[in-house]
């Protein structure tokens, strides 16, 4: 079955049946999809993030690799719809999945929906390690993009860890001291907002730097 017809076939299929294994399918088709750009500046979602906003058509003179390509550099995630007139898009892809998808050249895991994690009392002597993230986990261009949304929130200097209770799920904390500490109220938000720059397999933490190992600065 050729691309746009496999891609054709997931569109239309119910958004009350498209589970994790829906999503892996039809981000494999996407990224080799041809696509119109319906608008050459992004939009503004209803959470306020910019989106490239496209069209799947065959016809279409963009190949999605180079879209994607393209987003993943700018801190910009990706609208997709089908068809004119649509009440809600397609997929809605946080730049977080783009940079790693192109980063990785495979498919995040969505299997299970993102941790988020409020302050917590962390017992260190249950954490297996703990560091500074590498280059691999968190490429130089993603932490330019991190380092400017901060900026944008009055926030200078930005500190994280990242932590493993067991060396295979890996947390990045953020440092409650180097944001301004926020109130506990706001702690939610602050995650959700987070998110949206980290694929959706990366747990992300709020952790006062009180009794932790030291945070290393963004």
């Amino acid at each position: 079955m050729s691309t746009e017809t496999e891609i054709e076939r997931l569109i239309t299929i119910p958004d009350e049946m498209r589970d994790a294994h829906w999503e892996h399918a039809f981000l494999s088709q996407l990224c080799f999809a041809q696509v119109r750009v319906m608008q050459p500046d992004p939009i503004v979602g209803p959470d306020s993030w910019p989106y490239l906003h496209v069209r799947l058509d065959s016809k279409g003179q963009e190949p999605m690799s180079n879209i994607l390509l393209w987003l993943s550099t700018r801190g910009i995630g990706l609208v997709v719809d089908h068809q004119e007139n649509q009440t809600y898009p397609d997929y809605v892809m946080p730049w977080g999945t783009v940079w790693w998808m192109v980063k990785n050249k495979t498919i995040p895991t969505f299997a299970a929906t993102k941790p988020l994690h409020e302050n917590i009392n962390v017992a260190w002597k249950h954490v297996a390690w703990w560091g500074a993230p590498s280059e691999d986990f968190l490429p130089a261009h993603v932490r330019k993009i991190l380092r400017e949304f901060f900026l944008q929130q009055n926030v200078l200097s930005p500190k994280y860890l990242l932590i493993s209770f067991d060396q295979k799920v890996f947390n990045l904390a953020f440092s409650l001291e180097s944001l301004g500490k926020p109130p506990i109220e706001e702690h939610q938000n602050l995650l959700e907002a987070l998110s949206w720059f980290f694929p959706p397999h990366y747990p992300l933490m709020l952790l006062t730097e009180e009794g932790s190992p030291p945070f290393y600065p963004l």
